[in-house]
């Protein structure tokens, strides 16, 4: 995976790129502290947000199996109901941000001089939006070592154009995840071998399952928050669990196959930029998937997925985009470039990570693919973007 490609002097700036998120290029000077920001979403809807603790009981944490059963912090993105006025929730908790300032900057604590993280653009336990049916439902997997704010920029957008997004906090893989209580648990993961992650994508399916199974809690009227923390209104009978879809980013896209191959709740799925590990490769998987790569990877020129390619039942399709890196497919395509200045990034290191393609295209191109394939999938509505390519994206290439 990726921390074992670069080399350990990019191995910082990959953990930085873990967990930051942010898209619209700040102006200003980097004397003091500026506020990052992300990009507003492109949909018609207005989008809330809360969070989850969820605890599995029946399960040891496989990482840590003496610690206590298997939980999991979850974010939610939802359609709201028009006119709220909540604040807007923060893109990370505090106890999470202060960890990841400092550990961005090698320091015991942030620097004054970095930027204040941002803020997202849903209402915070915002009441949610009712649709005849409920709002089909996509879960969202982040990449190898990295927290689930880092997908922001896509599952934010995904809710304003009619769904609910579950972003999941894999714990003890994510760098740093705020439990309730003021409570921080760090990566605790060994070395990432073939074997490691292998194991690692087990442990992922089993969290997404797990989570589906709580979601369908929640639909009937459940609270299924650890804490019992107030949910927000409107989410009894709010969502379609017979339309539910899977993304993920690196090893959130290996494990988006892994759990379409274990789960039929999951009926289409798509891998940004992931290899693929463990026997999923040859699983005749029968429901729609799409493959999202960078520049010079695709299921030609990758083994696990050319296999994959090959088994594949249903409809699939592969968009690579032009000038793109691995990190295109997060939101550190528009965080580096506003950090560059004040971490001292050079411009062969930027581009190493998120590649020459321009941010903002990039971020337009994957929320309108991203968007296209799960209407299409979930909900039957065709915009024509993934029959063939199209001139209002001129840098995704479909690959054949």
């Amino acid at each position: 995976m990726i921390l074992t490609v670069l080399s350990k002097t990019l191995r910082k700036l990959v953990l930085l790129a873990l967990v930051l998120d942010l898209t619209v290029p700040v102006a200003g000077s980097l004397d003091g502290p500026i506020e990052l920001r992300l990009p507003a979403p492109s949909g018609p809807l207005p989008v809330g947000t809360t969070t989850l603790h969820l605890v599995e009981r029946s399960r040891a944490d496989p990482w840590v199996p003496s610690a206590r059963p298997r939980e999991l912090m979850i974010t939610l993105f939802y359609p709201a109901r028009p006119g709220d006025t909540r604040p807007l929730a923060p893109w990370m908790s505090r106890l999470a941000a202060n960890h990841y300032l400092a550990r961005i900057s090698g320091r015991t604590r942030p620097p004054l001089d970095l930027p204040r993280v941002p803020s997202t653009h849903s209402g915070e336990n915002a009441p949610a939006a009712s649709r005849p049916g409920g709002w089909p439902v996509v879960l969202f997997s982040p990449g190898y070592g990295e927290d689930r704010a880092l997908g922001t920029d896509l599952t934010e957008d995904l809710a304003s154009h009619g769904y609910v997004v579950a972003a999941i906090d894999h714990t003890y893989d994510a760098t740093e995840i705020a439990f309730p209580k003021d409570r921080l648990v760090l990566r605790h993961q060994p070395e990432p071998t073939t074997e490691v992650l292998t194991a690692g994508i087990r442990t992922r399916v089993a969290d997404a399952r797990f989570v589906l199974d709580e979601l369908a809690s929640l639909n009937h009227g459940d609270n299924p928050d650890a804490e019992g923390r107030t949910l927000p209104q409107g989410t009894r009978l709010w969502l379609n669990l017979a339309r539910v879809g899977m993304f993920g980013h690196s090893l959130g896209g290996a494990t988006t196959a892994a759990a379409m191959a274990e789960d039929p709740r999951i009926k289409a799925g798509v891998d940004l930029d992931g290899t693929l590990h463990g026997s999923v490769s040859d699983y005749a998987l029968n429901r729609p998937f799409l493959f999202m790569s960078r520049q010079g990877h695709s299921h030609l020129t990758d083994p696990t997925w050319s296999a994959f390619w090959t088994h594949l039942t249903a409809w699939h399709i592969e968009v690579q985009l032009t000038g793109s890196a691995h990190y295109t497919f997060t939101d550190n395509e528009t965080l580096l470039p506003q950090m560059t200045g004040v971490l001292g990034l050079t411009a062969a290191q930027l581009q190493t990570l998120d590649g020459t393609i321009e941010p903002q295209r990039a971020v337009d191109t994957e929320r309108a693919y991203l968007a296209a394939f799960f209407d299409l999938t979930l909900t039957c509505r065709d915009d024509g973007l993934l029959s063939g390519r199209s001139p209002r994206f001129p840098d995704a290439a479909l690959i054949a």
